[in-house]
């Protein structure tokens, strides 16, 4: 399931519409913040935030930290933690396409079962952040580092760190 947040309920259902049209199967729903169900898990969040005040969009992250988000403004949220910022004046189509490529990654990066720790690590690895930038980052012993980072690369099936990074800047991140 994909939630949808608008202020404007009229444009997004008319978003929905348009969306559902391009993504074979998935459910789209438009939520509100006062219809959030903390037993609800969706696959991907996207969150119009031209009109949102980034106040709620924070609330939404919080709301949902392990969720994707994908943002359509053509404001600048420096802060915010989130998958993407699409531009207001991108196509339906393109959307879809990249909500397509957001949930594949998503059920790649569970298929590994990475725990959160080494999600954080393999980020920073793709990044090229060597193993003591991600000790002094995480507040971690350098030998906890190269133990989660051996966790990594027996799941991915990898030998080093290049290839972890290379295979989850492709396939996982």
């Amino acid at each position: 399931m994909i939630l949808f947040y608008d202020e404007r309920q009229v444009a997004a259902d008319m978003f929905i519409k348009n969306l559902s049209l391009f993504l074979d199967g998935e459910v789209i729903q438009p939520f509100s913040l006062d219809d959030i169900d903390s037993n609800t898990q969706p696959k991907l969040l996207i969150v119009e935030g031209q009109n949102t005040h980034p106040r709620r969009l924070y609330k939404i992250a919080a709301l949902y930290p392990n969720v994707p988000m994908i943002v359509i403004s053509d404001k600048n949220f420096k802060n915010l933690d989130v998958t993407g910022v699409i531009s207001t004046s991108t196509p339906v189509k393109q959307i879809a396409d990249i909500c397509c490529l957001i949930l594949q990654k998503t059920r790649e990066r569970k298929a590994f079962n990475f725990n959160l720790t080494e999600e954080m690590f393999l980020k920073k690895l793709v990044q090229g952040a060597s193993n003591r930038e991600i000790s002094r980052e995480s507040g971690l012993a350098s030998s906890m580092v190269k133990y989660h980072l051996q966790n990594i690369y027996s799941k991915m099936g990898v030998k080093n760190r290049t290839q972890a990074a290379i295979m989850a800047d492709k396939f996982i991140l």
